[in-house]
């Protein structure tokens, strides 16, 4: 490029220069939006032998589908049932129900059901969230780090992994949205 086309590019009369200025702005306003990410939840999917059962059918047709629940961030009650009732709502699977259970082998061989690991005080193989073991948590944790797993005679079908910077408790907007999107990745054919 010569220099002609350099001084023709910088005029103020230059039509792409309103555009520029809009860029700019937009971004220094996005600036100010970069402390709130820190509110969006982010989900990772593992990736589970192609063989093995599809999670959405293991739902598909069950009226209720258990869920062990280990760990709470925020210290609060009924930590299992604020996230069963989560999951529930995330689903949409019909007359589908998530129900927490005290411990994830309980009910008959071959019985799917859920784990879900709330701030694991170690990183966790898919696998081992369905060995019915206790997993030992972080309570006040940050960022919040959510495990989980589609589980079947001990092993997982799908597992997914949420994080989320911040949430004041399991009806935080935040935290809903994390636990939503966890099951929609664990239903994910």
């Amino acid at each position: 490029m010569d220099l002609s086309m350099t001084r023709f590019l910088l005029s103020p009369l230059h039509p792409r220069r309103p555009a520029r200025i809009l860029v700019a702005a937009i971004l220094a306003l996005a600036g100010g939006a970069l402390p709130t990410l820190a509110a969006v939840p982010r989900v990772v999917t593992d990736e589970i032998d192609p063989v093995t059962l599809i999670p959405f059918s293991v739902a598909s047709g069950r009226a209720e589908l258990p869920v062990s629940v280990q760990g709470n961030p925020f210290m609060a009650s009924g930590i299992a049932d604020a996230v069963t009732r989560i999951m529930t709502q995330g689903f949409g699977g019909g007359h589908t129900r998530f129900v927490p259970v005290a411990t994830p082998t309980a009910g008959p061989a071959h019985t799917p059901y859920y784990s879900v690991v709330l701030n694991p005080a170690h990183g966790l193989l898919p696998d081992a969230l369905c060995s019915g073991d206790t997993i030992a948590t972080e309570p006040a944790m940050r960022p919040i780090v959510v495990r989980a797993a589609t589980c079947l005679d001990g092993q997982a079908q799908s597992a997914a992994t949420g994080t989320l910077g911040q949430a004041s408790g399991p009806d935080d907007p935040g935290f809903t949205g994390l636990v939503r999107d966890l099951t929609q990745r664990l239903m994910t054919l």
